[in-house]
């Protein structure tokens, strides 16, 4: 599913692979995918979200070149509204699989290719009534890392970490009904002049069993 997100340099539209297709197939058919952007990118913006669309129409072909399997971003950069950068989404897996928390560990990467994390989920380790989230930091020279947890009530809370400045795990959690929301959580990280980004959503909590807890631990960065 498209995405945005910003950095130092600009606002970046993540599209994956299926956006990719979705957009070529659009192009062949000589329709409009400025439908398709808005519907994807509410939060985009009108001005943007119609340049995102002008380019796509204009230069599928080379979107659909820079396409190896795993999408590709569009950058537009602060100081030049109105051009796109293209580049290829790494070929590495983004994110963690639909069945995640149905696994005891694994690693994962974010749209920040120079993260890496793992996760672990330790059965029984509270009150059956609720589910911990953990976020650690292996290193000290580490900026400040975010999770976002949020309940799927409305209500959301910030699990912050700042490595560099001695704080290397935070922790809070969910009641264990609260799990099966269907909501995201977010990761974010300082990057740039301290500014936090978004870096990757993180969902399917719902086979998260009543007691867990689950560490998150920033391994590079």
């Amino acid at each position: 599913m498209a995405q945005f997100t910003n950095n130092f340099w600009g606002i970046v539209i993540i599209l994956e692979h299926e956006d990719v297709d979705t957009v070529t197939t659009l192009a062949k058919q000589g329709a409009s995918t400025s439908a398709f952007i808005a519907a994807a990118l509410p939060g985009l913006g009108t001005v943007v979200a119609g340049g995102v669309a002008a380019y796509l129409t204009a230069e599928t072909a080379l979107i659909s070149s820079l396409d190896n399997g795993n999408g590709v971003y569009l950058t537009t950069p602060y100081w030049a509204p109105g051009i796109f950068i293209p580049t290829s989404r790494p070929l590495e897996k983004i994110g963690l699989p639909p069945d995640w928390a149905t696994r005891n560990s694994g690693k994962f990467r974010t749209e920040d290719s120079s993260d890496l994390l793992s996760y672990d989920i330790q059965p029984n380790a509270i009150g059956p009534e609720a589910v911990e989230f953990k976020l650690a930091g292996q290193k000290a020279s580490m900026w400040k890392k975010t999770l976002v947890l949020r309940d799927g009530e409305g209500g959301s809370w910030n699990i912050t970490i700042d490595p560099s400045g001695g704080v290397m795990e935070a922790h809070n959690g969910l009641w264990t009904h609260q799990v099966g929301n269907g909501q995201s959580l977010s990761l974010y990280k300082a990057k740039q002049f301290g500014l936090m980004t978004w870096v990757l959503d993180i969902s399917h909590l719902e086979n998260l069993a009543a007691g867990s807890r689950v560490t998150f631990t920033w391994l590079q960065s």
